[in-house]
């Protein structure tokens, strides 16, 4: 089965790795020091890690590759900036608890692919828009918060990107990603739903094939 193609979605997410240009009413956030139960250390805040992230593909990009080499780079450098282990359990939901460790693990794995070739897939038709930052705010408690994007394309309708972030044991983590309120997450537990309803929870193992 083949997994339908994130329109609606990627439209949005893909343009984040376009050149940037930062409003200069927005100069780069500095890292923030907060502390763990054992010791004091800094722990970069989510306005620096999405800048960062958004720096390395748009390095990446100009030194060209093909498809399965910027796959590779999303999934060795991009990754480490997302929680895919939490954003596949959120997008699998009650379907999760079906699944035994090895299968969690491979639809971890097959969900991460799926994010990555469908952004890989778009990246060579982007353009060259401004993105302007905006500061982030707090999410629905106080271990998540938001952080927003304003793309403009050159030509084309401006994009608002929400990129949420919760604070896991490893620092600040992206587990979901918003263009113009239409959430990545919501869009992927709506298919897998309707796949295990009609063919059972194994069926998200082969929701790419």
């Amino acid at each position: 089965m083949k997994l339908v193609t994130l329109v609606s979605i990627f439209l949005g997410i893909n343009i984040i790795v376009s050149p940037v240009v930062a409003s200069e009413a927005n100069p780069q956030p500095q890292p923030v020091i907060e502390k763990n139960s054992s010791q004091e250390q800094t722990i970069v805040n989510p306005e620096v890690i999405l800048r960062n992230a958004i720096t390395a593909v748009t390095g990446q990009l100009k030194n060209g590759g093909k498809p399965e080499q910027l796959l590779a780079f999303f999934n060795k450098e991009i990754a480490p900036y997302f929680d895919f282990n939490y954003m596949a359990r959120l997008a699998a939901s009650y379907h999760w608890n079906s699944l035994d460790d090895k299968q969690q693990n491979d639809f971890v794995t097959l969900f991460q692919n799926n994010f990555f070739q469908a952004l890989v897939g778009k990246i060579s038709n982007l353009g060259s828009p401004n993105i302007q930052f905006y500061p982030a705010r707090p999410g629905s408690n106080h271990n998540e918060v938001t952080v927003s994007a304003q793309v403009i394309q050159p030509q084309g309708m401006p994009v608002l990107m929400d990129f949420r972030f919760y604070r896991s044991d490893n620092g600040w983590k992206v587990f979901d990603v918003m263009a113009d309120g239409s959430s990545a997450v919501l869009y992927y537990r709506r298919f897998y739903a309707e796949l295990a309803n009609r063919y059972g929870a194994s069926a998200l193992l082969g929701g790419s094939k």
